[in-house]
């Protein structure tokens, strides 16, 4: 899949992003929608087409949507609609990645609950948003998805052969509580499909400052499991939670590492030129800022004894959150 040098772009402002990013513009050419409903058909069609989208297919059902990926694919990104009926979007998604799509799967679908996002994540969903969905919320998940498509194309090594499904996810229930958990391998990118989606999740009951901390903060523990506690070890694995209560979102990521001392990682703030020298002195990476991010910005962020496993806790400023989906 390339989607640089094509001749169409789609262009997309902030607005809805979860993490509080300005996506890049991006270039798309060929899109496939797949979705039961004819009036939601017309209504992805036309928004696209609007964008500067030149190519899009459409598909009624599975059975359509394969018949066009075979014949005439590979798409830059498929749009699907992941419960008609009942879970054969599911099995759709789970064909695509088995066959070897690689390409961005985005599902628009009117049902969110754990345990559907554990259903998608599970067979390598990008993302997830709920129907209805505002154009512009549209339009950034597909540029922020090609975005990182992008970067995925031009970083190389581990992230040309890293896993899209193969995963487990599911929801784990603990009293009251139910949690949406994945376990993964160090270089899988269900990790960060995983991590968007449930920042998308909680998004819309935090101020933009908030998902950018927040964001900042899961990007650079997961990086630090996979680097420093699992030490880019492919057959490791990393297990990422995340648990939305009335007041509350609560994720934890723990890795299959020795565990460190937390303690032990000084404060890059109070002198951040001498804690960038000494790192780099050290052959590590200029880090440590997301961590301390986590520490100053999250309501509670507490360690495994062990020292491998990370819980983060950001409170809102109001109960949100409907008992249903907690």
């Amino acid at each position: 899949m390339n989607v640089e040098g094509k001749t169409k772009s789609l262009a997309a402002g902030h607005v809805g992003a979860p993490t509080g990013e300005k996506p890049a513009t991006v270039t798309l050419l060929r899109m496939l929608v797949v979705d039961c409903d004819a009036m939601s058909r017309r209504g992805f069609v036309a928004s696209l087409k609007e964008w500067g989208v030149s190519d899009v297919r459409v598909a009624k059902d599975a059975i359509e949507a394969l018949k066009l990926w075979r014949t005439t694919g590979p798409f830059e990104l498929v749009l699907c609609d992941a419960m008609f009926p009942s879970t054969r979007g599911m099995e759709l998604i789970a064909t695509l990645r088995t066959e070897g799509e690689r390409a961005p799967i985005l599902v628009v679908s009117s049902q969110r609950t754990l345990d559907t996002l554990a259903q998608a994540l599970e067979v390598g969903v990008d993302d997830y948003l709920q129907k209805p969905v505002h154009p512009d919320d549209l339009r950034n998940a597909i540029s922020l998805l090609l975005s990182r498509s992008i970067e995925r194309e031009r970083s190389g090594g581990h992230s040309e052969k890293a896993p899209l499904f193969g995963a487990t996810a599911r929801v784990e229930a603990l009293g009251t509580e139910r949690t949406l958990a994945l376990t993964a391998m160090t270089h899988s990118l269900q990790l960060e499909s995983f991590q968007g989606v449930c920042e998308r999740f909680a998004a819309i009951h935090l101020s933009s400052v908030e998902r950018l901390h927040l964001h900042l903060a899961l990007e650079e523990i997961l990086q630090n499991a996979r680097e420093w506690g699992n030490r880019f070890d492919p057959a490791k694995r990393i297990r990422f939670t995340f648990t939305p209560l009335k007041d509350r979102v609560c994720f934890s990521i723990e890795d299959e590492g020795a565990g460190f001392d937390p303690a032990s990682i000084p404060d890059p703030s109070i002198n951040p030129k001498e804690h960038i020298l000494r790192r780099m002195a050290s052959g590590k990476r200029i880090g440590g800022w997301g961590l301390f991010i986590a520490r100053k910005r999250m309501d509670d962020v507490s360690f495994s004894e062990k020292g491998n496993r990370v819980h983060i806790t950001k409170l809102f400023k109001q109960a949100c959150f409907p008992a249903t989906e907690a």
